[in-house]
Order: structure tokens, then C-alpha cells, then sequence
């Protein structure tokens, strides 16, 4: 029923690790900037060579060098993991979180995966959430680690299926928000449309948008102040940093 969308599973906890492999940034490196730059042994080897520190300095902000230096390009590292817990809004995540779980607990109301495909093999059908769960500003093809707990469906859905039961919000197949249990609906659709609008017009200005380090976390903040004057809030940040991320792209 999930997979065929008759039921909206939401959780009221989640936990996604995000992790890619170190040779993603080597490989965005131009083979003309490296060869600048000496090559002494080394672990972060690419196909001309070992990388140096002074190379990493060079074309990444120290966040991301402290992040790969040493490592070997088949190292993981880890990006900024996408978290909510019992005191936020429950989440409602696409069915591609079951189809592809390597564990379900329904009684206990879980959900575990680390088998997910890559980004851009997602079917959108299935992943339609994906913007929100499964961003990543540091990778393309980033690797998930998923966690989520406190499985929970509208109320109304389940009155339905259930006709003759008799379901009060403290049942496990409901959630109850602190006195006042609420019917859970889809997150009402922030208007990324004025958003992004309001970037185009900043891009078009005399100073235009940041470059260079720290643009993306610049534009995010940027994108959530837009929203927070207008509605006193902001998206998820996985949101925002998935559409930053892709702002950014754009000026290379």
C-alpha cells in the first residue's frame, strides 16, 4: 500500500548519514592545476600523481581539507548528516525508503538501510523526497547510512482501512505532538519558486552572488533568511543546501 501510495508513511525521528569518497574531490581538480603544484608521495594519489597539501590549500577551504587530508581516494568522508527528531514535525518520506530497507521492524516502527541507489539512479516515483533526504553539499554520488524510527500514518488513512476499530491518537499507528495530538498531512509546499526568484535578482545585481569558498554555505543562508523574513521560517536545511548546491553548479 505504501509503494502503491494508498498510505503515507511518516517517521517522527530520522537519522541519514551522508558520506562520499575522497577521489570525488580530487577528480574536480583540472589536470592543469595539479601539475603546477609537486607531487611528493602521498596518499591522495590521482591518475597524475600524488596531491599536495599546498595543492588542497590551494582549491578548498579548510573545512574540506581537514576533511581529506591523509586520506587515500577511496577513503569515505563524512558530510553534514540529515537529522529530525521527536521535537520537530514528523517527516513523510518516499516509498524508495522500503523498497530498498535491509530491515523493517513494523511493531517496533523502524527502518534501517545502507543500500540506497546512487542520485542519480533514484526512481522519482519512489524517491520524491529525495531533495530533502538524500542531499549532499559536498558529493554527487554520495553513500547513505538511514535510520529512521517512530513509523506513523494519518489518522484518517487508518480509520478507513479500519472501519470497525475503534483508534484514538495514543494508538501506535498515530502520533500524538505534546497535549494535542494533530492529523498529519504533507508539509505544507514552502514557495521555493519566490525563493530562488529572489536569488536570480541578487545574481543580476552590481555585486552579484558569492564565489569561491564558502559560496554554497553563503547562499544557503542567504535562501533561509529570505524565508524566515517572510514566514518567521525556514526550510530544512537539506532542502536549502540541495538547492544552493545546484545554484552553485550553475556559475561554474
Amino acid at each position: 500500500m505504501i509503494f502503491e501510495g494508498e498510505l503515507s508513511p511518516y517517521f517522527t525521528a530520522g537519522m541519514i548519514e551522508v558520506k562520499g569518497r575522497v577521489f570525488e574531490f580530487l577528480h574536480s581538480i583540472p589536470p592543469e592545476i595539479i601539475e603546477k603544484f609537486p607531487h611528493p608521495n602521498g596518499d591522495l594519489l590521482t591518475e597524475k600523481g600524488a596531491v599536495s597539501e599546498d595543492l588542497l590549500r590551494d582549491q578548498f577551504d579548510e573545512n574540506i581539507v581537514e576533511k581529506i587530508i591523509g586520506k587515500s581516494g577511496m577513503d569515505y568522508v563524512d558530510d553534514h548528516p540529515i537529522s529530525w527528531s521527536a521535537n520537530d514535525e514528523p517527516h513523510q518520506v518516499g516509498a524508495g525508503f522500503f523498497v530498498y530497507a535491509d530491515e523493517i521492524d513494523w511493531e517496533a516502527g523502524f527502518l534501517k538501510t545502507e543500500s540506497l541507489p546512487q542520485r542519480d539512479e533514484l526512481e522519482e516515483h519512489l524517491f520524491w523526497d529525495a531533495e530533502e533526504h538524500l542531499a549532499s553539499a559536498l558529493f554527487d554520488r554520495p553513500d547513505f547510512s538511514v535510520l529512521l524510527s517512530g513509523m506513523c500514518f494519518e489518522l484518517s488513512a487508518i480509520e478507513m482501512l479500519l472501519p470497525t476499530e475503534k483508534l484514538t491518537l495514543n494508538s501506535s499507528l498515530v502520533v500524538t505532538r505534546g497535549d494535542q495530538g494533530r492529523q498529519l498531512g504533507r508539509p505544507a509546499k514552502w514557495d521555493w519558486d519566490a525563493a530562488l526568484a529572489h536569488i536570480v535578482a541578487l545574481a543580476n545585481k552590481p555585486d552579484g552572488l558569492p564565489t569561491g569558498p564558502g559560496a554554497q554555505a553563503r547562499i544557503e543562508e542567504l535562501i533561509a533568511e529570505w524565508f524566515i523574513d517572510r514566514t518567521g521560517d525556514a526550510p530544512a536545511i537539506s532542502q536549502i543546501r540541495a538547492r544552493a548546491q545546484k545554484i552553485v553548479r550553475s556559475m561554474g
